[in-house]
């Protein structure tokens, strides 16, 4: 589901509470380089645009050798940036958002820029896991502004909170009204992941060039099969990537969906006191209960190989990832920040998606490290599309798996 709606936090607010903090703008960087009059191009999402602009004037403020510079922002959604950077990087950002999980992928092409900043500096800032998240090597190649997994949302009127740690106990409910009782976009292989994640060793890098998917061993057949169940079970709402589960959602036509952190505004907006978000519920496969095992990664700014301008960049980049910047994404967007000091904020620690995520962290999965990791995306959807179409059955269910595994080896 995608967030339709954003809601803007002035500069003034913005800069006090970080400055609250302790951990605002002001030394979190260290100046080097000079300013220049050619366009600075950052590359992010449309959500991030609404303070892009407020984020860079604050930047000019603390480095007026900046002052001059013209700075452009280009629309790039997360998922597209490493594809799109591979495209043409000497047209593509200076700085650019994207997963931490391809940092290999990037390295491998040459793509990305290690960054000149001392590891001691991320680690008083950042969360441990969110500076382990942008390393490779013992060098860091981006800065983590946010976490990048998805939890379940729920309305409190269909379910409580026992019944919602267990997808068999959910799907069990008889909801009246023509309620769908659960829904996860399966043609998306960011979320259909989760379930073949549940298994010991599903998906491995031998090595930076090298991927080892199990995914149609005996376990991942067992996955297989839960999945056909599933989306024939005429309780699970199909979602598709086009917003009608969040649409259902609203209607009261639907108990529960999964998304980010970047949906909690919109969903507790329109389920008011009901609005619940949690981790994901365990699945029962084949009698034996797993934790979803999501992919978890983070939202990072890096450097594009190819600016002119490294040392601008690298201050861009880091300044984007500061407190005084997660703390306006986080009010505008909800994105869970990975500067400690704004983690123990109260307001943090009360807002449900935000905790929902950090719990959801602790089982997931991190992508592993190769460049081979190109390929798993397109195959992971291209199963999932047919498991909506009806097309795989478990008749069968073994060709289809041994062609998508295929598909992410070779």
């Amino acid at each position: 589901m995608k967030v339709q709606k954003r809601h803007v936090l002035t500069k003034i607010g913005t800069l006090a509470l970080a400055c609250a903090l302790g951990a605002g703008c002001v030394g979190v960087l260290s100046a080097c380089g000079g300013g220049g009059k050619d366009a600075f191009t950052i590359w992010a999402p449309q959500e991030e645009q609404v303070n892009l602009p407020t984020m860079i004037d604050a930047f000019k403020e603390e480095y007026p050798e900046y002052a001059e510079t013209k700075f452009s922002y280009k629309v790039m959604s997360v998922d597209n940036s490493i594809t799109e950077l591979q495209k043409d990087n000497e047209a593509a950002a200076d700085v650019f958002l994207f997963p931490s999980g391809g940092i290999t992928e990037l390295t491998s092409a040459g793509l990305i820029l290690p960054l000149n900043i001392q590891k001691a500096d991320l680690d008083a800032l950042y969360t441990e896991n969110a500076v382990k998240s942008v390393m490779l090597d013992s060098k860091i190649y981006a800065v983590p502004v946010t976490l990048n997994t998805f939890i379940m949302y729920y309305n409190a009127k269909f379910y409580n909170d026992e019944e919602v740690t267990s997808l068999e106990t959910m799907m069990k409910k008889d909801l009246e009204g023509g309620v769908k009782n659960f829904s996860i976009t399966i043609n998306d292989s960011w979320y259909l992941s989760t379930f073949f994640l549940t298994q010991e060793n599903a998906l491995t890098a031998p090595s930076r060039t090298t991927i080892d998917c199990n995914f149609n061993n005996e376990d991942g057949y067992k996955v297989g099969k839960y999945l056909i169940d599933l989306v024939k079970n005429p309780k699970f709402f199909a979602a598709d990537g086009s917003g009608s589960d969040g649409n259902a959602l609203q209607k009261g036509t639907l108990a529960a969906l999964c998304s980010g952190t970047w949906s909690a505004k919109d969903i507790a907006g329109y389920l008011g006191d009901d609005y619940r978000a949690v981790a994901l519920p365990k699945v029962t496969i084949d009698g034996k209960e797993f934790n979803m095992a999501n992919f978890g990664d983070y939202k990072a700014y890096g450097v594009n190989s190819a600016t002119k301008d490294p040392k601008l960049a690298t201050l861009v980049a880091r300044w984007l990832g500061n407190a005084t910047c997660q703390t306006m994404r986080y009010e505008t967007s909800g994105d869970a920040p990975t500067v400690k000091a704004l983690l123990s904020l109260s307001k943090v620690q009360e807002d449900k998606a935000v905790i929902a995520a950090l719990a959801q962290e602790q089982v997931c999965t991190i992508q592993p490290q190769t460049s081979k990791l190109t390929g798993y995306w397109d195959a992971v959807k291209a199963f999932g599309s047919e498991l909506l179409a009806g097309s795989i059955t478990e008749a069968n269910l073994q060709q289809k798996l041994d062609q998508m595994v295929n598909s992410i080896e070779n």
